[in-house]
């Protein structure tokens, strides 16, 4: 079943780790992309110099925020929503690298403006109460290997009016900037060059337009580099040949190196590959030959992952691996809705802790970038939820419990067959 190898070192590798990253960190130009730094004094004004949006955090100073380490309960959370996002998105043969770490950041974002019913489903989807895991996450802290920053754009209009404690939640814990903005065309150029400079260049383009109904669009961008703690030499790599899920042979570069970590779940077997300053590991897990990808994907949860991890051998392992670079781009609205949070792209959603007038999800969209060759690891995830305006269903009822004209149509003829007045029903 080396065909399986690809997908799942893939897949799993970021599904895992990601969600365990912390959250501090430096952009390249040198400012502040960590969610839990608190925006400077002139902070905003010089990131929106040369944009036309008007920044809504002018006035929303970060406050000292409770936090919480990472712990079993966290870990755990994030595990199990890595697991149901992967179960629910990967599908048939093509790659499918995911962030879940990215999602869940703008999803807990949105779910700062979510209440009832609807705040209940993310959070059950989350794992965690939204104020527990704002804590986590603000409390988490990132190396140098990790860079992550989070925006808001909502649509310039007067219907639209943002509520200071939506914004100052997001100030306090994920460090956001918000901005009021046309959504024109300058708005995408503003969105995508925001996602291009927050992933290091890896993804360029987020959107490609906005469409007339949304009127929020919340992003975490999230990029990774690190090199391996034990680099590859030109002897290490060696031509072959991959089989894919599709049944075709494809040619490939592998790398061979000797490792000191073991995983075996039963199903499948693996290893960890540490990279440089120990932190952060590659995770791959091989099905066995008589599983295939959809049972053991199937499997999985998020319990068994953290224990396949927790239960690893200190054995030497022989690691035959591929060299790749591949790019994903989904969207998580039927995941997310099969995982249990479906009233939130619903026109019963409960988004009234941003605004007052009625809001819903209409898309979360996830991009991402990998790169593994000899050197190390690059990757990157923007995730974006888009918001739009949705119309309260009216539920009607009707009683007859008084007098009431009755009949009997023909929609065909259009003519009534009967027509008459119930006045009483005894006989």
């Amino acid at each position: 079943m080396k065909h399986f190898t690809k997908q799942l070192c893939l897949l799993l590798s970021f599904a895992l780790l990601l969600p365990l990253f912390g959250c501090r960190a430096e952009i390249p130009n040198g400012q502040v992309a960590d969610p839990m730094v608190s925006a400077q004094p002139g902070d905003a004004e010089k990131r929106t110099s040369d944009m036309q949006a008007v920044n809504l955090m002018a006035g929303v100073q970060a406050k000292d925020a409770e936090e919480r380490a990472s712990d079993a309960a966290f870990s755990q959370a994030s595990a199990n929503f890595a697991v149901g996002l992967l179960q629910g998105s990967a599908d048939g043969t093509d790659n499918c690298v995911l962030s879940p770490y990215s999602a869940m950041v703008a999803l807990a974002m949105t779910a700062n403006g979510a209440q009832g019913e609807t705040l209940a489903q993310m959070e059950a989807v989350l794992g965690l109460p939204i104020g527990t895991l704002n804590e986590y996450l603000h409390g988490c802290d990132m190396s140098s290997e990790v860079t992550a920053a989070n925006a808001m754009w909502f649509r310039d209009t007067p219907d639209l009016v943002v509520k200071d404690a939506f914004l100052q939640a997001n100030a306090d814990y994920y460090g956001a900037d918000a901005y009021r903005s046309s959504f024109d065309e300058q708005t995408v150029s503003e969105i995508n060059d925001w996602v291009k400079t927050h992933t290091a260049g890896r993804i360029p383009s987020m959107l490609n337009n906005i469409s007339p109904e949304i009127v929020l669009v919340l992003i975490n961008a999230l990029s990774f580099d690190a090199q391996w703690q034990e680099k590859y030499t030109e002897s290490n790599a060696k031509d072959g040949e991959f089989n894919a899920a599709d049944g075709t042979v494809q040619q490939a570069t592998y790398l061979h190196s000797e490792e000191s970590t073991y995983l075996d779940d039963g199903m499948a077997t693996g290893f960890l590959k540490p990279y440089e300053g120990g932190r952060y590991s590659y995770l791959a897990l091989l099905p066995n030959e008589d599983i295939t990808m959809e049972e053991y994907l199937a499997s999985l949860t998020g319990e068994k992952l953290l224990a396949t991890i927790a239960n690893a051998s200190s054995e030497s392992v022989q690691v035959t691996m591929p060299k790749l670079k591949t790019e994903t781009t989904r969207e998580l609205n039927e995941p997310l809705c099969a995982m249990g949070m479906p009233l939130a792209f619903s026109a019963g959603a409960d988004f009234s802790g941003i605004a007052d007038q009625g809001l819903c999800i209409d898309t979360v969209l996830q991009k991402t970038y990998l790169e593994v060759d000899e050197n190390g690891t690059k990757a990157a995830a923007a995730t974006a939820v888009m918001m739009k305006e949705c119309a309260i269903e009216m539920t009607y009822s009707v009683f007859l419990n008084r007098p009431f004209v009755m009949g009997i149509y023909d929609n065909e003829t259009q003519t009534f067959l009967f027509l008459g007045v119930i006045n009483q029903v005894a006989e």
